[in-house]
């Protein structure tokens, strides 16, 4: 519900929503949904930092953001490098780079898809292994953290890698949520099947790990029954629990 209204809403600003098209041919990015929502509320100070790779995407996103009804949003957004130089940025690296130096204050998104199990990803899931890493050596004041995964149809690993019965691949999901664990670090964990398997972790200071974790139950309650999302059994589509 809350995603089906940020998607009309930033649509609209836009003139793309179906109510001025004939049909639905567009769909809003994580990059406009979370300026909408961060630029929605009222008070406060914010800045959205977009990472990507592509110079061709960069210009298109920089395009979108001229647009006349996003300009009243109350944050600022940088598209890095903001001095453009044409060649591809490495948005992981830079957050490997430079989360040391972030705090509590600062929210890391991170999006890989899947690069959970497979050889030639090593180097990815190495580098998400230094990233937690850091993270843990901030302790409590570390920035907070999405990692969204996703196994696509491979409903038998996703079962394994989410219930720990999997042989763990080296830096793969059963190893990092492992290297939390060991330093007593929890977090949110959202996990849903809608077509495809996705889970995602929200690393959060432990004082508002339950405050979220119930605030999150909730919403997906509200949605679920007003959206039939369950099973074919009839079991809630969407867990969310503190792990």
């Amino acid at each position: 519900v809350l995603l089906h209204d940020v998607q009309r809403a930033s649509q609209s600003a836009l003139d793309v929503s179906p109510a001025h098209l004939a049909e639905f041919e567009w769909y809003s990015g994580s990059a406009v949904v979370n300026a909408w929502r961060l630029g929605c509320v009222q008070g406060g100070s914010h800045q959205l930092e977009l990472y990507e790779l592509d110079a061709d995407t960069r210009r298109v996103l920089r395009a979108v953001f001229t647009a006349p009804g996003l300009q009243l949003l109350h944050v600022k957004v940088r598209i890095l490098p903001e001095s453009e130089d044409q060649r591809d940025f490495d948005g992981e690296l830079h957050v490997e780079n430079n989360v040391s130096a972030w705090n509590s204050q600062d929210l890391v998104l991170l999006d890989p898809f899947a690069m959970w199990r497979q050889d030639q990803d090593q180097p990815e899931r190495n580098r998400y292994r230094r990233i937690i890493e850091r993270l843990i050596a901030r302790g409590q004041e570390s920035p907070l953290l999405m990692l969204f995964w996703t196994w696509g149809r491979a409903f038998p690993i996703a079962n394994g890698d989410l219930d720990g019965t999997n042989t763990p691949v080296a830096n793969g999901y059963q190893e990092l949520r492992d290297l939390l664990h060991q330093a007593n670090r929890h977090f949110v964990r959202v996990t849903w099947r809608w077509g495809l398997q996705f889970a995602m972790w929200v690393l959060v200071p432990e004082s508002h790990l339950k405050p979220l974790c119930d605030a999150l139950q909730r919403h997906c309650r509200i949605t679920c029954f007003r959206g039939g999302c369950e099973d074919r059994l009839g079991n809630p589509n969407i867990k969310v629990v503190v792990d």
